[in-house]
């Protein structure tokens, strides 16, 4: 006992001390390490292990896609993959986002034919002005949301000569962009979801010039004489694309 009263007293040092301590102890010498530098004892570090928590294994094609707004609210597409569902950041409750469900109501008003089934979806994000876009299938095309005013749906249908297939969709600058695993090709959308031009940067004049000289002219330079396309095809060599990711305002990976 010390002067304190305390029945502790001090242990320095691996081999004088802790050796000593932690060989009487079960199982001390391997949840502790004694630090040689300043012969402090401190717990042994643990290295997380991962654990595989389902035992399906998951296929390429089983890609939905998954974002969250600026509220800290999740979407995500169902696992039938013609719903999307949302987390409330609130309350962390989970309820249907889209289609919504149909409730009758009693009266003499109703729905003359059933409402069709929803389409297949593939891709989702959250765009840079709380826009929730979704890719579909079944018409192929968008669906884009507005997540400030709420309500249904914009719908944005790709042309009939034009073959689409989304697959993964990230927010890229105001808009977004848009895999099609299929096709082997990425689309860039702005925020109206209008298809961006994707072309070779082209060499314009600067229009700040010294007012002594004349500005020198320069020639547009440009790969063809065809026009741009929204779509970028990706090389035949690669192997099929699995996931689309913005690094920047108007990169992607």
């Amino acid at each position: 006992m010390d002067a304190n009263r305390a029945r502790f007293h001090a242990l320095w040092g691996h081999a004088g001390d802790w050796k000593t301590v932690l060989n009487e102890v079960a199982n001390a010498s391997a949840a502790a390490d004694a630090e040689a530098a300043d012969g402090a004892l401190r717990l042994r570090g643990r290295t997380p292990t991962f654990l595989n928590a389902s035992a399906i294994a998951l296929a390429p094609e089983a890609r939905r896609g998954a974002a969250r707004d600026r509220f800290g609210n999740w979407y995500w597409i169902g696992p039938s993959g013609r719903e999307v569902l949302v987390q409330s950041s609130g309350t962390g409750a989970v309820s249907s986002f889209w289609p919504l469900p149909v409730t009758e109501r009693p009266g003499p008003f109703a729905p003359v034919a059933p409402a069709p089934p929803a389409g297949r979806l593939a891709g989702l994000a959250v765009t840079r002005h709380h826009a929730l876009v979704v890719g579909a299938l079944d018409p192929p095309g968008l669906l884009a949301f507005d997540l400030a005013a709420g309500g249904p749906p914009r719908r944005v249908a790709a042309p009939v000569d034009i073959a689409f297939a989304p697959f993964d969709i990230a927010a890229l600058g105001a808009g977004v962009v848009v895999l099609d695993r299929d096709h082997r090709a990425a689309w860039a959308f702005d925020r109206d979801l209008v298809p961006r031009p994707v072309a070779e940067a082209a060499e314009v004049p600067d229009p700040f010039q010294p007012v002594a000289t004349p500005p020198t002219p320069v020639t547009p330079r440009t790969r063809d004489a065809s026009p741009p396309t929204a779509a970028v095809p990706l090389p035949a060599g690669w192997p099929a694309p699995l996931a689309v990711e913005a690094v920047s305002c108007d990169a992607a990976l």
